[in-house]
């Protein structure tokens, strides 16, 4: 039984003058103990140690990924910082050449604020990063990153996340005199799914009360009264049935008492 790979890397930097080394390694834990390895990342850096040391000619925001292998197991992971590639204060374009090679980096020359506009959006809901730059000169150019690989070369930057989580974003402005310096946004947005779970409530049935039958009140008069008591309302079916009855009755009646009378 081997316990689950896991694996964490970082580079020895976190800005570095154009034409030199950056070292990025790789800490693996668990699984066998025994490792391989393949880095990729940018500038099409590649390797296959825990270590690898990589020569940058060209400025921006430098990023490694490693690949790591033991037993049957595979991770992947992005490097934990960013690596700003820049000119050393003091870089004279006419001549190429350092004026001031001993100053390779001075934070203080650039003030950058980076934040974004919000700090929860929807799945697609789009979020602005924006960056405030004071100091050196006023001319600056911009590079946008951070999750979700978003980009951009101005001030702002829009995003618009395909998936749920927390987000950040990094900017690295360059100046007209050659000062690179990078920040990470202050804050991040957390982004949330789309779907919500909605609790069903009982519709309660609501019946609709009958209407009562109106009762129509008869008034008695007089017109009423002789309907009533017309010849036309007399069941003379029955009437002739009872004096025919009457008259058997009778009838019978003097046979059985005929020698009384």
């Amino acid at each position: 039984y081997y316990s689950p790979l896991t694996v964490s890397c970082s580079a020895n930097t976190t800005f570095a003058p154009t034409g030199t080394t950056v070292t990025w390694t790789a800490y693996p834990s668990g699984a066998s103990g025994s490792y391989s390895y393949s880095w990729s990342g940018t500038d099409g850096m590649y390797g296959s140690y825990s270590s690898l040391s990589t020569y940058y000619n060209t400025p921006g925001v430098k990023y490694a990924y490693v690949t790591v292998y033991s037993n049957g197991q595979q991770t992947n992971v992005q490097c934990s910082n960013a690596v700003t590639v820049g000119y050393p204060t003091g870089y004279n374009y006419s001549v190429t050449q350092y004026t001031n090679p001993q100053v390779a980096y001075n934070p203080n020359l650039l003030q950058i604020a980076c934040f974004s506009d919000k700090i929860t959006a929807r799945i697609g809901e789009p979020v602005t990063w924006n960056a405030e730059v004071t100091g050196s000169t006023g001319n600056y150019t911009y590079t946008w990153s951070g999750t979700e690989n978003i980009f951009s070369f101005q001030p702002s930057a829009i995003a618009m996340y395909q998936k749920a989580g927390s987000k950040s974003a990094i900017v690295t402005v360059t100046s007209s005199n050659g000062t690179v310096q990078s920040k990470a946004c202050g804050n991040s947005v957390t982004i949330k799914s789309n779907t919500v779970a909605v609790a069903k409530s009982a519709t309660p049935v609501i019946t609709a009360a009958q209407p009562t039958p109106a009762v129509q009140a008869t008034i008695v008069t007089p017109t009423t009264m002789a309907s009533l008591f017309s010849l036309q309302n007399v069941p003379w079916g029955l009437v002739g049935i009872l004096v025919i009855l009457v008259l058997l009755a009778v009838i019978f009646y003097l046979m059985f008492n005929k020698k009384k009378i």
